[in-house]
């Protein structure tokens, strides 16, 4: 998202796992423009995104759970979801022990 002078404020990405299920990743809003809306704009524009694409279900792994389940989403256990979406995982240093929190909504 940028602003009239064309900073860039806010990034997400929605990746598509499966045919019914994408995830909402790699969100983050410029620290002086949170709390004011683009976080949830940035979410908004990617659940509608889903849809056009004929997804609804789309799922986050956060560590602010609060944020996502205003827009919706619901807790799930990270177990629930396709073993093929780790693949990002596997090099991480938390693996397998992820502290990621997993949501989930059904559009």
């Amino acid at each position: 998202m940028q602003t009239s002078d064309d900073n860039i404020v806010g990034v997400v990405a929605l990746n598509i796992c499966w045919e019914d299920l994408a995830e909402v990743k790699s969100l983050a809003v410029r620290e002086d423009y949170q709390a004011k809306g683009m976080g949830r704009q940035l979410v908004e524009h990617c659940l509608s995104e889903a849809v056009v694409l004929g997804i609804y279900r789309v799922f986050t792994l956060t560590y602010q759970p609060k944020f996502f389940e205003k827009l919706g989403f619901k807790l799930v256990d990270k177990s629930s979801l396709p073993h093929k979406i780790w693949a990002d995982c596997l090099k991480c240093p938390k693996f397998p022990d992820c502290d990621e929190i997993a949501l989930l909504v059904e559009l």
